[in-house]
C-alpha cells in the first residue's frame, strides 16, 4: 500500500470536485427541497418521539446526500475507462486497492462536503442542535466513513459497466430501496417487523441513527453497533471493489 498515491488519487477527486462549481450548487437542490417540503410541510402531522419531524428529517437528508453522492461519484471510473486516463492508472506501478483507497477517500470528502452543506442550510432554516458541540466533529467523522463504504459500491459496479447510460439505471435501482428503508424520511420503529428486519441489513441505516444520536439524541441503536456496522460494511465493500478491479482492464 503505498499512501503518496492513494493521497494524490484522492487529492484529484478533491480538486475535480471544487472545480466543478455547478456540481456543487446543483446538488444541492434537491436536499433543500426535501428539508423545507418535506420537513415544513409534514412537520405538524408526523409525530416523532424527542424531537420535531424538521429536525428529524435533518440527518436523514445527510445520510441521503452522502448517500447519493458517494455511490454516483463512481461513474468517473466509466468516463476516465473512455478516455483513457483509467488504463494510465491501472498501468502505473500501484495496486488496484490503492486506486480504490485512494478515489473512495476522496470523493468521501466530498460526499461530506455536500453534507456539512446541507447541515449548514438545515441550521439556517431552523434545526435545533440540542448536542455538546463536539458532536459535530464526530458526525463528520461518522459522514466520512460512511461514504467510503458508498464510494466502494459505486467503484464496484462502475469496474464492470463500460456504458455510461446504464451506470445510472443500475445505481438508481440499488441506492432507492437504500434511501428508503433506511429511516432517512419516516421513522423506522413505526414500521412492521419485517420491514425493520430488513432495515437491519441496510448500511445507511446504522449512519442515519448514528447522526440523528450525535445531532439529536433521539438513536435507536447503541453507537458501537452502529459505528461497528459502518467499518464491517466499508471493509468488505473495499475488499470487493479491490477484487473486481484487479478484473479491469
Amino acid at each position: 500500500m503505498q499512501a503518496s498515491a492513494i493521497l494524490t488519487i484522492a487529492w484529484r477527486e478533491l480538486l475535480l470536485y471544487a472545480r466543478n462549481k455547478g456540481r456543487v450548487i446543483g446538488t444541492l437542490g434537491a436536499p433543500f427541497f426535501y428539508l423545507v417540503f418535506l420537513g415544513f410541510g409534514l412537520n405538524s402531522i408526523v409525530n416523532v418521539k424527542g424531537t420535531s419531524y424538521f429536525s428529524f428529517l435533518v440527518p436523514g437528508i445527510i445520510g441521503m446526500v452522502i448517500l447519493f453522492q458517494s455511490v454516483f461519484s463512481a461513474l468517473s471510473v466509466i468516463t476516465e475507462r473512455q478516455f483513457g486516463f483509467l488504463k494510465e492508472m491501472l498501468v502505473a506501478p500501484i495496486s488496484r486497492t490503492d486506486i480504490v483507497l485512494g478515489k473512495a477517500i476522496g470523493n468521501s470528502l466530498t460526499a461530506a462536503i455536500q453534507a456539512i452543506l446541507v447541515l449548514a442550510i438545515g441550521f439556517l432554516i431552523g434545526f435545533q442542535f440540542t448536542q455538546p458541540w463536539w458532536n459535530i466533529p464526530i458526525a463528520v467523522l461518522v459522514m466520512l466513513l460512511s461514504g467510503i463504504g458508498f464510494v466502494a459500491l459505486g467503484l464496484a459496479l462502475a469496474s464492470r459497466l463500460s456504458d455510461p447510460g446504464a451506470f445510472p439505471t443500475i445505481v438508481n435501482f440499488l441506492v432507492f430501496p437504500l434511501f428508503l428503508l433506511s429511516g432517512t424520511i419516516f421513522p423506522m420503529e413505526t414500521a412492521p417487523a419485517w420491514l425493520q428486519s430488513i432495515a437491519m441489513l441496510d448500511p445507511l441505516t446504522y449512519a442515519v441513527d448514528m447522526l440523528r444520536g450525535l445531532l439529536l439524541g433521539t438513536n435507536n441503536l447503541p453507537m458501537w453497533i452502529s459505528i461497528s456496522a459502518i467499518i464491517i460494511f466499508d471493509s468488505a465493500i473495499i475488499l470487493l471493489a479491490a477484487f473486481l478491479f484487479r478484473k479491469t482492464e
